[in-house]
């Protein structure tokens, strides 16, 4: 006897054109990421950007399971979708979004933990990241390009609170295990290619953060549970923050 689980999701369509768009406008910031990290590579005379540009576009293979877990979705009948994952379309401006998304930040920080951060300052940093991070989809999510669905707690803007923690959470995470792993087990600039397959792991583990809002959202409707895990999840992102802060940070 087998058991086939299924995770139903919204579907939905927008104008083509809006697809486009989307295509377009994240498609500039992705070619924008791969310039900065070009400039920074030529700058410095290393590599090690571009394996960062590298690892950012492996990134958005953590997207579908995101979606199924977490309870988000795309329109569907895009011009260009990703090749689909568990019966979900994708479309490509999330592949650009990821490049972006991580790319940019996670160079950024990577040379500034370099140059030596005060604990101040990780945490100025981490509070303007919470602050673009929760100002950046609600509008996007609002015309459809995408949504989250179901019992979402703190869903007060077209995106979860929790939503704002983990992602910087990821973000930091990134950028913390590159620096840190350079540091401390890489002996010269030809072996951050390790930082493509890092990343990617780096990303899947600070995300463990979710589990305690995936396990509400797929076994209860209970609206006291659901908010219980998702102030949990907000709790775990924010130990990793602290975490990151107490490992690079020089005071």
């Amino acid at each position: 006897m087998e058991r086939t689980f299924q995770f139903a999701y919204p579907v939905w369509t927008i104008p083509q054109t809006e697809q486009l768009i989307a295509e377009a406008m994240f498609g500039v910031t992705a070619l924008a990421t791969l310039v900065y990290c070009l400039w920074v590579a030529k700058k410095e005379g290393k590599v090690w950007p571009l394996w960062v540009f590298v690892g950012a576009c492996l990134t958005s293979a953590w997207e579908p399971f995101s979606n199924m877990l977490t309870n988000a979705a795309y329109p569907s009948g895009g011009p260009h979708p990703l090749p689909y994952f568990f019966g979900r379309e994708i479309p490509l401006s999330v592949f650009f979004i990821y490049i972006f998304y991580i790319g940019f930040p996670v160079t950024w920080l990577y040379k500034r933990f370099g140059e030596g951060v005060t604990a101040k300052q990780m945490l100025k940093y981490m509070i303007v990241g919470l602050i673009l991070i929760a100002s950046f989809e609600p509008y996007y999510a609002s015309r459809g390009w995408w949504k989250y669905y179901g019992a979402q707690p703190m869903n007060w803007t077209g995106q979860p609170v929790y939503y704002w923690f983990n992602n910087v959470a990821a973000v930091f995470s990134v950028a913390a295990v590159f620096y840190l792993v350079r540091k401390h087990l890489l002996t010269s600039d030809r072996q951050t290619w390790v930082f493509a397959p890092l990343s990617l792991m780096a990303l899947w583990a600070s995300h463990s953060t979710d589990i305690p809002i995936i396990l509400a959202l797929h076994n209860t409707t209970d609206s006291a549970i659901i908010m219980i895990a998702g102030l949990l999840t907000i709790a775990l992102s924010l130990l990793i923050l602290w975490m990151v802060k107490k490992a690079i940070s020089t005071s």
